[in-house]
């Protein structure tokens, strides 16, 4: 019989993976649909129904977010973080100063600092990539910092990233302040979440 916190750990992982593949590709066909509302040559029909698609899958990745989340809920913050190391033992560190964010959003603010953290592995020569993680009286700071910019800014992988962090903190409150050629993102949120 599997103790509890093996069952978290299992629920954990589910969750990632989740995200790592049906949530990523969902949100990659979101950016297509993007492309095609916005694109003037795209007839003025397809504009229409690619928008109503948009729309339709906006609301699916927000349920699934919200599965995901209660398969994880569970998790301690802090902990979760921490794991971003094992990406990559020699080039991540994370610290953290405050207490963790409430259980509402502590899921969707991981998942885009795990983004972050992965498109800069993937899509850039870091030697050195930094989380940190402030939580203080009137606002939450997430500073992630890399010591070299993006090898290839145009990667589709980077660009649904990008897509899917940035919706994924606007659901939630939050803004991402930065993210220029991958050299700091700030994510802060729009009001008080306390």
């Amino acid at each position: 019989m599997k103790t509890r916190s093996e069952i978290l750990k299992e629920r954990g992982r589910i969750a990632r993976e989740i995200h790592d593949g049906l949530a990523q590709d969902l949100a990659g066909i979101n950016l297509v649909l993007a492309n095609i509302a916005s694109h003037p040559e795209s007839p003025i029909s397809i504009r229409h129904q690619a928008r109503e698609s948009r729309e339709v899958l906006r609301r699916t990745l927000i349920d699934l977010r919200r599965q995901m989340s209660g398969l994880s809920s569970q998790l301690d913050f802090f902990e979760s973080l921490k794991r971003l190391e094992e990406l990559s033992p020699d080039l991540i560190t994370v610290t953290h100063s405050g207490p963790p964010p409430s259980g509402e959003i502590s899921w969707d603010l991981y998942s885009i600092i795990r983004e972050a953290v992965r498109n800069a592995l993937a899509h850039s020569k870091s030697t050195k990539i930094e989380v940190v993680y402030t939580h203080n009286q009137s606002n939450i700071l997430i500073h992630i910092k890399q010591n070299a910019p993006w090898i290839n800014f145009d990667s589709n992988s980077l660009k649904f990233g990008q897509l899917s962090m940035n919706e994924r903190a606007t659901e939630i409150g939050f803004l991402i302040e930065t993210l220029e050629a991958g050299k700091l993102i700030i994510i802060k949120p729009i009001e008080s979440h306390e």
